[in-house]
């Protein structure tokens, strides 16, 4: 994991064909029923401020786990939090442990002009969100996100506009590498933004990996 600005990370771990397995592995099971698609939605929880604003995503996403080289993009991940030092849960040997599951993923699908994702952190890290979890039972207690993560599935050529930015540790906002099958990695309480798609169709996976909280 190569690290290109503080603590954000990238690494190209996934080729073409390894994208469209994901991409095929997603809407094939969207279209048997298996996954569901939702109308892309923020997570209500955790914060003062209300996320129930329906001006604050727009797009589609289904969320499971299985789907191809989902190890190896973990391991990434893990290295990248041995990098920083950003202490995540142990990784799990096995994925479906109902008990406790060390990352949520989202399949994301921006297909429609203007489909966007406003201005947020996946994590908030004020005293008011620590005693939130604290509260909390079992699993939900745990699903504190610490690292986010961004992997590229579409070839940034079939699409216009719908960059992925962060606002870290600096005043303005830095576009990552969108390079087909980069994984783009950073700290959860970074503030980040996807720019609205202005052409084509743009698929990324988007996870939430969990640990302590920040002290």
């Amino acid at each position: 994991m190569q690290l290109i600005d503080n603590d954000l990370g990238f690494d190209h771990i996934l080729g073409k064909s390894d994208c469209q397995d994901i991409i095929d592995w997603h809407l094939e099971r969207i279209e048997d029923g298996t996954l569901k698609k939702h109308v892309a939605m923020t997570r209500q929880m955790a914060t003062k401020e209300s996320t129930d604003d329906p001006e604050m995503r727009k797009g589609h996403m289904a969320s499971g786990h299985g789907f191809p080289y989902e190890r190896d993009i973990m391991d990434a991940i893990y290295e990248y939090s041995y990098q920083t030092g950003i202490t995540l849960f142990d990784q799990p040997q096995h994925l479906n442990n109902k008990e406790f599951i060390p990352v949520n993923w989202q399949f994301t699908i921006y297909d429609s002009i203007g489909d966007h994702f406003k201005e947020h952190k996946d994590q908030s890290v004020d005293h008011y969100a620590n005693n939130w979890f604290k509260e909390q039972e079992k699993p939900m207690r745990y699903m504190y996100r610490k690292i986010s993560t961004s992997i590229q599935l579409s070839d940034p050529e079939t699409y216009e506009g719908c960059g992925l930015q962060i606002r870290h540790k600096r005043t303005e906002r830095m576009s990552p590498p969108k390079r087909q099958g980069g994984v783009i990695v950073f700290p959860s309480y970074a503030d980040h933004i996807v720019t609205p798609l202005t052409s084509g169709i743009r698929y990324a996976m988007v996870g939430w990996f969990f640990g302590p909280q920040w002290r």
